[in-house]
Order: structure tokens, then sequence, then C-alpha cells
């Protein structure tokens, strides 16, 4: 998804980028091929099953820390109400126009 879909950051629900059982064995490929890029990785993230899977905007911030390795994130995701399967083109217009409401996913 960062080659292809240029993807800004990538969130999961596990303490790290690659499956326990690698990490557990030493290994950490995609967690040494994340950091080397100017990316965002967001770990630990929740509720990630109420999310849908297309037509949202979610939503990051965090402080900006000198020299740290980690810092708490506020995560959420603009979604259409439940119930709206209707998802055009929407880039321009504000949340409450398009129908959006928020979601804590993190």
């Amino acid at each position: 998804m960062h080659e292809e879909r240029d993807i800004t950051a990538s969130g999961y629900d596990t303490t790290d980028t690659d499956p326990d059982v690698i990490v557990s064995g030493g290994a950490v490929f995609l967690e040494a091929y994340a950091l080397g890029l100017p990316r965002r990785q967001v770990e630990l993230t929740v509720n990630l099953d109420q999310v849908h899977m297309c037509g949202c905007l979610p939503v990051a911030s965090w402080p900006k820390m000198k020299q740290s390795a980690g810092f708490p994130a506020r995560i959420f995701a603009l979604m259409p109400a439940a119930g709206d399967s209707d998802l055009p083109n929407r880039a321009g217009r504000s949340a409450e126009d398009v129908g959006l409401s928020p979601a804590r996913i993190g």
C-alpha cells in the first residue's frame, strides 16, 4: 500500500508491523522497511472492525516529540452515517455536508 497507493500512514492492532511469530524469532523485516519510509505507523489501534473499508477519512493527531521513540495518538474516522451506502465523490465538502459521522478508532 505504501508503494501502490502512496499512503501516508498505516495502522494495525498489534504491537509491531511484523507478525508476532516472526518478531519472536528475531526478525523485523516489515518494521525495518516501514521505518525507512517517510511515513507514520500507528500501533495498538482499536475498533478497526467498526470502520468501513472505503469511503472513510481517518484523522490522527499526536504531539511533536523531539528524540522520542513513541507517544500516544488520538485517532478517529469520519464515516458515512449508518445505512448510507451511497459513496459518491465527496472531495472538497465538509463532513457534515456529506453525512459523515465520527467514530473513535484509537
